[in-house]
């Protein structure tokens, strides 16, 4: 539970320091999406997931050991479902839930609810079938 209450407050600390410096939000699909190569900022966000996340499997390997039970079509397929989500709602969790949320957007609040309810609708129709 700590790991989580300081996961938390760091990915808050990062998003308004993007937002208070840059003015932009710190939502990855829109990142993702404007990346270009070249020394930017964009490119360095992207860069800093990918070290904190290598010196996190460095250091702790033990968080990264849990394993998923599906079949890569299933994967696949999941993975596509998310990329159309995001880009019908114009962003991602972190875009609509951490900083659409911070900044009181109705269309981020509709778009999370719409998140959680689709997600709360998969895991249960996954329980329910397993």
């Amino acid at each position: 539970m700590v790991n989580a209450i300081i996961g938390g407050y760091l990915i808050a600390v990062a998003a308004s320091f993007l937002m208070f410096t840059t003015g932009n939000i710190a939502g990855f699909s829109g990142i993702i999406k404007r990346v270009k190569l070249g020394l930017n900022w964009r490119l360095s966000f992207i860069l800093g997931l990918l070290t904190s996340s290598t010196v996190t499997l460095l250091i702790k390997p033990e968080l990264f050991s849990y394993s998923i039970d599906l079949s890569w079509p299933v994967i696949i397929i999941s993975a596509l479902l998310v990329g159309i989500g995001t880009r019908l709602s114009n962003g991602c969790t972190s875009g609509h839930g951490v900083c659409g949320l911070a900044r009181l957007s109705k269309r981020s609040l509709y778009s999370v609810l719409i998140f959680m309810l689709s997600g709360a609708v998969v895991a249960t129709t996954i329980g329910a079938i397993k």
